[in-house]
């Protein structure tokens, strides 16, 4: 999750604009934990 999110800050650096774009972040922050769950599953948490 770590790198990418850094790959994301990163390329928002490398952008003309130089926006970061907070809500693509987070989207992108949710899309690698989902990503993360389906190859190794977490157990319940009850």
């Amino acid at each position: 999750m770590v790198v990418s999110l850094a790959a994301y800050v990163y390329a928002s650096i490398r952008t003309p604009e130089h926006e970061f774009q907070a809500w693509f972040a987070f989207v992108l922050f949710f899309a690698d934990a989902a990503v993360a769950n389906a190859i190794v599953p977490s157990p319940p948490l009850v």
